[in-house]
């Protein structure tokens, strides 16, 4: 899937620019054996396919996406399409996910762990 490049991110941060300078951390990341991630975790601009874009640009395998599914809801609320493109562009560059929250938008629900307890 081909990444459209975001409006409003692309005038603020260029993707090239973003790429030249991840290029040397996803470098250092190989020289260390560590991968490095992107996750569309900024309130301005959770569109998931910025770092899609740079990842691309990028081509590394040390450089990654970290999906967050509530992340690229918030930018086009009750978009299904762009909601589903959004995850299903972030999952084929992802290399892990690191968590979950109990609700995207509005207040956090609590979240019952294992024993039963909130986390």
């Amino acid at each position: 899937m081909a990444c459209r490049e975001s409006s409003h991110l692309a005038v603020i941060f260029p993707p090239a620019r973003a790429a030249e300078s991840l290029k040397a951390i996803a470098g250092y990341g190989e020289q260390k054996n560590v991968v490095i991630n992107l996750e569309n975790d900024d309130p301005e601009s959770e569109d998931a396919f910025f770092p899609i874009d740079v990842i691309q640009r990028v081509a590394s395998p040390y450089l990654r996406a970290l999906p967050d599914f509530c992340n690229s809801m918030v930018e086009k609320q009750g978009d299904a399409t762009f909601n589903y493109a959004a995850v299903k562009a972030m999952f084929a560059h992802a290399y892990n996910i690191s968590h979950v929250k109990g609700g995207g938008i509005g207040r956090p629900q609590a979240l019952p762990d294992r024993l039963g307890q909130n986390i």
